[in-house]
């Protein structure tokens, strides 16, 4: 069977971007003749003898399996290559990338091999008061000890194997004369489109009936929130999770988990290292460390997702007066974005579904760029695209590495600033930091304009706005405020506001702006 995106997925799951994967390597081990032996015999407090049970296991067993892609517009002709001394990203060969998985596979043996005396401390220590405990936990050392090796493999193999793979080139560039030994520089040139080094759209658009789960989205400073279900420590507790595709790592509130009855403790992964959560502005500190946990399983509406990993760190933002408090008691990240193609619409009323991903194409009319996991975050790769507004929904498609659109584009920052600056309605709203809360505040209230009637209504600058078409201020941000107030809502939005003597509605009419 040909090595396609959608044939990585289930070869290595953990593969953050299997659409710019040439080749990818399938990971087996398990433990052989795992048994059960008696440790130690000892007395208890009443004096009756006991007996503790250990576990032996003569050796692992590991099976690796590469696989590369076919001729496809991924290779590049040997003429191509720059002589280059560092790899670019887009030059590769079917015969470096076979010579890449074998040095990853490499990779994987050695480090199982340097790791087993290691395994097998660890296996001595186990002292369980029955057989079956011992089987138990002799199995939960050996997936946290190949968890681990999973872990080392991922932060060295691709790299070493990119430089196997690299030499190649330039030796056989160097031995055939088109690259000059004495040359330090190669020759500059355009990398291709990112769009041409991948697969072609295939399938169609799925119907609605393929929904796997849907859900309806609060907003939080322009992002999204769910509801979400956690099982863990025999529990399920329900909370509301931020989705943020600039934390790669999804986030659980240790706050929360208390306050539930679950202390993070129990859930904790021993001896695991701290994690790195990337954000940009998110966080108080740019790269917290966290300690990672595992539950037992998450579900969103109905749908149960793959997804046990988390990290334990307080869910509080910065950036005032835009994101200050306590936002949510999670937050899923790239590693819940990678599951599934998702789709956020922006209503209303404001929604997410996710689709099945196999073949996913968006819906008709809809265009795409190309994404991409890193350390940052999602970045969008076509056009240096920073910022997405799309006017109707997006879909995040990452097993496919595709970012699509429907009834709108990607914006860059300049345009993105443009679009916020189309409000005809005479109202203009500004959210402020006032007494540790954060609040939208009529700036200004033009004469002769349509909110010249809530002037006469008795709005005044500088009062504070409850809601916008009963849609709590709090929850809004600047972008879905502007929106409402450009008539993308509709032709009316009803606001209400704090006066001395209470609360005060009324409506405002408002006009949708033409595109600039």
């Amino acid at each position: 069977m040909p090595l396609t995106t959608e044939k990585i997925w289930d070869l290595d799951p953990g593969q953050v971007n299997p659409h710019l994967q040439r080749w990818v390597i399938a990971r087996h081990a398990k433990l052989i003749d795992l048994k059960t032996e008696k440790r130690v015999s000892k007395r208890d407090s009443s004096l009756i003898p006991s007996t503790l049970w250990g576990v032996t296991s003569s050796k692992v067993s590991a099976l690796v399996q590469g696989y590369i892609r076919g001729p496809g517009p991924w290779y590049r002709s040997p003429l191509d290559f720059t002589c280059i001394r560092e790899p670019n990203s887009w030059f590769a060969t079917p015969e470096g990338s076979r010579r890449a998985a074998m040095q990853s596979a490499d990779v994987w043996v050695g480090l199982l091999k340097e790791n087993q005396v290691k395994l097998s401390i660890l296996l001595d220590r186990i002292q369980a008061p029955t057989e079956v405990d011992a089987l138990s936990r002799g199995q939960e050392v050996f997936t946290s000890w190949l968890r681990s090796i999973e872990e080392e493999w991922r932060a060295s193999a691709p790299e070493r194997a990119r430089k196997e793979e690299w030499n190649y080139y330039l030796q056989e560039t160097l031995s055939s004369g088109q690259c000059d030994p004495d040359s330090k520089k190669g020759t500059l040139k355009t990398a291709p489109p990112s769009k041409e080094l991948m697969e072609p759209v295939k399938g169609s658009t799925p119907s609605s009936l393929s929904i796997l789960a849907r859900a309806p989205v609060r907003l939080w400073n322009g992002l999204d929130s769910i509801r979400l279900s956690v099982k863990a420590a025999g529990k399920t507790l329900n909370g509301r999770f931020l989705v943020d595709s600039r934390v790669n790592q999804s986030v659980i509130s240790p706050s929360w988990l208390e306050n539930q009855g679950v202390y993070p403790v129990w859930i904790e992964v021993p001896r695991a290292p701290l994690v790195s959560v990337f954000g940009k502005g998110l966080w108080k500190e740019q790269r917290q460390l966290g300690r990672k946990a595992r539950v037992d399983g998450v579900e969103i509406s109905g749908l149960d997702l793959p997804l046990t990993d988390f990290v334990l760190l307080q869910t509080d933002f910065f950036e005032p007066p835009e994101t200050v408090g306590h936002c949510c008691d999670g937050v899923l990240g790239n590693d819940f974005l990678r599951l599934y193609p998702i789709e956020f619409r922006r209503g209303p009323p404001p929604e997410m579904m996710i689709w099945p991903r196999e073949n996913f194409v968006g819906p008709p009319g809809s265009s795409w760029v190309e994404i991409r996991t890193s350390d940052s975050g999602i970045a969008s790769v076509e056009g240096g695209t920073s910022k997405v507004l799309p006017s109707d929904s997006v879909t995040f498609d990452l097993p496919h590495g595709r970012l699509w659109f429907s009834n709108g584009v990607p914006l860059g920052a300049n345009q993105a600033k443009r679009e916020l600056q189309k409000n005809r309605s005479g109202l203009k709203l500004v959210y402020v930091f006032q007494a540790g809360e954060r609040v939208l505040r009529v700036s200004e209230i033009q004469s002769k304009s349509p909110a010249q009637k809530l002037s006469d209504a008795g709005l005044r600058p500088g009062m504070i706005i409850t809601s916008i078409d009963s849609v709590p201020a709090g929850d809004l941000d600047t972008w879905e405020m502007q929106r409402r107030l450009n008539g993308e809502f509709g032709s009316t939005v009803v606001l209400q506001w704090k006066t001395k003597k209470g609360l005060k509605m009324a409506p405002l009419k408002v006009q949708r702006a033409e595109t600039l």
